[in-house]
């Protein structure tokens, strides 16, 4: 049987294992990879200074030759594919959403026999460029000041939504303000940066269960930053003819969203809406332009209703996207509910969350499953999140529970 690492423990001592292998190792500040065709380089995930995955690291470490020195380390796809077999165990985890694993595959899949394959290593922030292509890796970190000159006018001391949960991902698009936050959670809920990695991961499972069903056209809505397992990765590594619309409030989300969709613009957009307006999203000029209201829309909301009150009456918006699409499209939605046992630190650190980021409104699993009033949900119905259509290797009933409720249905 081949060897898979199912458990944050396992994980650790695969880390631990391949580290010992490299005398001197040295976890860098930053990592990545990139196919090269020619002059074009085209980038798998990047692990930008502050968000680097320390097993991706070593385990392409084993491979290309890293120990402690910031380089590019060249490969051919015989190598490159030792580094995919080497980490495949852990795709077993699924309680994450294994960005590295999925853009090294996808850049092993596309080029030809005369590609060739990089990795970056960065070991301090401070050392010098190694050559053009290294340069071109650290064009995409994002902006290392906490003001960057497009955030102008912004409150960067108030936290996002959005970039809290990019840094509970290990994203790099986050702030001062919204690390601190997601730092209050972590020291009294340590399980929070692996909630949020399992709704990721389910996201993605969601994404090709649509696919499947034949949806090419998906409006992300509270998409937040799309770097870690984001919805167009997964639709455009499945068909070229697909189509993704991003939504989210934030300006600084959208900003940030904009530069890394700059390259797929034919097929992806930003949209900067409340989606609580249907007829803004659905008006505006780049929904209109992508996605064509004849063929089935995939509608997401992950991890965003449990940001709208009772108040503010998501029933109403739901249905106004519902009748805004054709037969056959599809609906995504998880959504925060109460940890079975709610300790007064998890409830405090709940009451932080909702004063200091956004009102939080939790909702009950009758409560979720009235906002699919008109769909038709798909098995198992609304379910807890490691319990939707998680791949056999992953033992659900072994995992601590995910305080979230999810489910997706089609348009009958």
């Amino acid at each position: 049987m081949a060897e898979t690492w199912v458990t944050d423990d396992e994980l650790r001592e695969a880390h631990q294992r391949y580290a010992a292998g490299i005398p001197g190792y040295v976890a860098p500040a930053a990592h990545g990879v990139a196919r090269k065709d020619g002059d074009d380089l085209t980038f798998g995930h990047i692990n930008p200074p502050g968000a680097a995955r320390p097993l991706p690291s070593v385990v392409m470490a084993s491979v290309c030759g890293y120990v402690s020195t910031t380089g590019v380390f060249r490969l051919d796809r015989e190598r490159f594919a030792e580094a995919v077999a080497r980490l495949t165990p852990a795709e077993s985890a699924t309680h994450i959403p294994h960005p590295n694993l999925w853009t090294w595959r996808e850049l092993l899949a596309g080029g030809d026999a005369d590609s060739e394959f990089l990795a970056f290593y960065l070991a301090d922030e401070d050392d010098p460029v190694a050559d053009g292509d290294d340069a071109r890796f650290r064009e995409r970190f994002p902006a290392p000041a906490d003001q960057p000159s497009w955030a102008k006018g912004v409150d960067l001391s108030r936290p996002s939504p959005a970039r809290v949960y990019d840094y509970l991902l290990g994203g790099g698009h986050n702030f001062a303000s919204d690390r601190a936050l997601a730092e209050q959670l972590l020291a009294v809920e340590p399980e929070a940066r692996r909630w949020a990695a399992a709704n990721r991961s389910f996201l993605g499972r969601a994404v090709e269960y649509l696919l499947d069903a034949g949806v090419r056209q998906f409006i992300d809505l509270g998409a937040g930053i799309p770097t870690v397992g984001n919805v167009h990765d997964i639709a455009l590594g499945a068909t070229s003819d697909a189509r993704v619309v991003y939504v989210d409030v934030d300006q600084v989300a959208v900003t940030h969203s904009r530069h890394l969709v700059a390259d797929v613009a034919d097929r992806v957009g930003v949209v900067q809406a409340d989606m609580r307006s249907p007829h803004a999203v659905l008006a505006d000029p780049e929904t209109q332009r992508l996605i064509d209201f004849d063929r089935p829309v995939g509608i997401l909301m992950v991890a965003v209703l449990h940001f709208v009150s009772d108040a503010d009456d998501p029933w109403a918006a739901l249905a106004a996207y519902r009748d805004a699409v054709p037969s056959g499209s599809g609906l995504v939605i998880s959504h925060i509910s109460h940890p079975a046992e709610m300790t007064d630190e998890v409830k405090q650190s709940v009451r932080t969350y909702s004063s200091s980021a956004a009102p939080l409104t939790l909702r009950s699993q009758p409560e979720v499953e009235a906002l699919f009033a008109g769909w038709q949900l798909a098995d198992p119905g609304v379910a807890r999140v490691l319990r939707w259509r998680a791949p056999a290797a992953a033992d659900a009933d072994s995992t601590p529970d995910i305080p979230g409720l999810v489910g997706v249905a089609l348009k009958p």
